[in-house]
């Protein structure tokens, strides 16, 4: 039996793209002051405020600092810090008031990839198609290309597999939220339940109310009902493509079957996209044994026991779709890649998605990763989502010729765009396994030229990232958070300041900010130099109040030229006298201006002049 190729963990929270990070190997031993340890042994511990510990593989565990004399007496010196290797980096605690040890923190995990443990090293066998999921605090897994009934868990902080115990049958896996559930096409297996909390199996009454099927084509959660759900299927006696369906109420253990819906006979063989968006059930695309291929879909209302068709998606893709819920709430659902439909596309990858919002009623496309044309859609590739983001890896894609994928993007909501993962991911394969924990991503499994047990962790940013850096968001006063292991600008509205940057959010640059009072301006002169400061290009730059102009008498520098005054003295000028007497000669004295007489009265001529400065001109000629 085929199970689902492309089980998605979602945390509700917000995976933003602020810092890729490189790889995040550590290289083995090392120590230092605070210094962050390396992976490997038992490693040893270093302290600040004084000389650091031993640390490396297999370390003895550092003296802490001395720092001076301590206020009290006791195991060490409050405010000393001391770290300690752990499987991913280190972790840190603090010398308390009262000379004593506080707990250490949580694993300050590296960012970029890192390798995982392979779940051989706990007899969990490597295998594709198998179902995994997040549990809060490990990565479930189980079923797959194997006959191991046992699900196998896998603890990122202690990079460690665990194998738990094996179901008492086999079937169609679905968690709830706190047990695995598995459901068998076979009506004489009864119901299967894994409690995580407890580590135990329990098989639960009822008989399938439906026909013996050799596969269902998707079993579901249905958490407004408390119901696992199956529908579809095949069997090899005719009809052999199957559209009905059950459900099982786990909190009255009783079966009920669903109501007839407006779906095509689908099957496991070319799977549809399944996504609970809170209110519903939507499925999407899937094929069937016979080679039917379908480009629409519909959603089950459990409460109402009711179906509601859903248009023909703008995506190219049709079956062996990855498919996980988006937004607030995970309210739309979201369908990636899968197998394009007609002529040369037959089955080729396709390199889009779309997003069905049930409220608006209405698709919206999601664009291709940049890239590889219009066959570089990671199908039979491995998916993990946040409230805002989703990232795929791995698969299959086509460039003159089929081959495996070992590259992934994260596609951010807000911005409409692909980032690319670093490199140094897990090799290239399909049909492996993600999970988003919250704040990394787990792809693990697959199949390259055999099965895979191993995998890799991808974290957009250290534990011990930067919180209180500035950025530059759109709009508003950002600073740089490591929330959700992903460095995110957060932002909110600010004062307006210089800096070329909408800081209140109301659409303008740098308006309205004050001046910042008398300055010089470099290597200016006179009334050149006398400037205020003014925001200029998002700084604050010293901008001249007057520009250079005719030389006056006034004690300043008009000209700029680096002189006061010069070069008035002897122009001519007038004295306010009659006739001759008028003419005179500039002088200029600390910035006041005088004109002195040059001639003197004289007897009157015929020239046509006042000559005796009485106010009459050639009297008497």
């Amino acid at each position: 039996m085929r199970l689902c190729s492309f089980a998605v963990a979602v945390v509700v929270g917000v995976l933003v793209l602020g810092c890729s990070g490189s790889d995040g190997a550590s290289s083995p031993g090392g120590g230092g002051t605070g210094a962050q340890s390396s992976l490997g042994g038992a490693g040893g511990i270093s302290a600040s405020g004084g000389a650091s510990g031993a640390s490396g593989s297999g370390g003895a565990a550092g003296a802490s600092g001395g720092g001076g004399a301590p206020a009290c007496s006791g195991e060490c010196t409050p405010g000393t810090t001391e770290t300690q290797p752990c499987p991913w980096g280190s972790s840190e605690r603090t010398c308390q008031a009262d000379c004593t040890w506080g707990a250490f923190g949580a694993c300050q995990a590296p960012a970029g990839w890192r390798d995982m443990a392979p779940s051989s090293s706990a007899g969990i066998p490597g295998r594709k198609n198998a179902f995994a999921v997040w549990t809060g605090s490990a990565m479930l897994i189980w079923g797959g290309s194997t006959s191991d009934l046992a699900p196998g868990a896998y603890d990122p902080i202690k990079n460690q597999w665990k194998k738990l115990a094996a179901a008492p049958v086999s079937g169609l896996p679905v968690w709830t939220g706190s047990d695995l559930v598995l459901v068998s096409p076979n009506p004489a297996a009864p119901v299967a339940r894994f409690e995580l909390a407890t580590s135990t199996w329990s098989t639960l009454p009822g008989t399938l109310p439906i026909p013996k099927r050799d596969a269902f084509a998707f079993a579901a959660y249905l958490p407004a009902t408390h119901e696992v759900m199956v529908w579809g299927g095949r069997k090899n006696s005719c009809p052999c493509d199957l559209s009905d369906g059950a459900a099982y109420s786990l909190t009255n253990k009783s079966w009920r079957v669903v109501a007839t819906g407006p779906l095509e006979p689908r099957d496991d063989t070319r799977p549809a996209g399944v996504v609970w968006n809170g209110s519903s059930l939507v499925i999407f695309g899937g094929g069937n044994h016979s080679g039917g291929r379908y480009h629409t879909g519909a959603s089950y209302d459990p409460v109402a026991d009711a179906w509601s068709a859903i248009p023909e998606s703008p995506q190219a893709g049709y079956a062996n779709l990855l498919a996980f819920p988006l937004g607030p709430k995970g309210t739309l659902a979201a369908f990636w890649s899968g197998e394009r439909f007609g002529g040369t596309n037959y089955n080729y990858p396709a390199n889009d998605g779309a997003v069905w919002d049930a409220t608006q009623k209405k698709w919206t496309l999601l664009p291709g990763v940049p890239g590889g044309g219009a066959y570089n859609g990671h199908i039979h590739g491995m998916a993990f989502a946040a409230t805002s983001a989703f990232g795929v890896y791995g698969g299959t894609h086509y460039s003159n010729g089929f081959s495996l994928d070992g590259t992934g993007s994260v596609f951010d909501v807000a911005t409409s765009t692909f980032t690319a993962l670093p490199p140094g991911g897990p090799s290239p394969r399909k049909w492996g396994v993600a999970v988003w924990t919250g704040s990394e991503a787990i792809v693990w499994g697959g199949e390259a030229s055999g099965v895979l047990d191993d995998g890799k962790i991808w974290r957009a940013c250290g534990a011990s990232g930067a919180k209180s850096a500035a950025c530059s968001p759109a709009c508003g006063v950002g600073t740089f958070e490591c929330s959700l292991g992903a460095l995110a600008c957060s932002s909110k509205p600010g004062p307006e300041q210089c800096n070329g940057h909408d800081d209140d959010c109301n659409g303008k640059v740098d308006e309205a900010i004050p001046s910042g009072g008398a300055c010089n301006v470099a290597g200016a002169n006179g009334v050149c130099a006398a400037g205020q400061m003014q925001c200029v290009s998002g700084a604050m730059s010293c901008v001249a109040g007057a520009a250079s102009s005719a030389e006056l008498c006034n004690g300043l520098d008009d000209d700029c030229d680096g002189s006061v005054d010069e070069d008035l003295d002897g122009q001519p000028c007038t004295t306010g006298q009659n006739g001759a007497c008028s003419f005179g000669s500039g002088q200029c004295t600390n910035g006041v201006s005088s004109c002195s007489q040059l001639v003197q009265p004289g007897t009157e001529v015929c020239n046509g002049l006042d000559d005796d400065c009485d106010g009459t001109v050639d009297e008497g000629c």
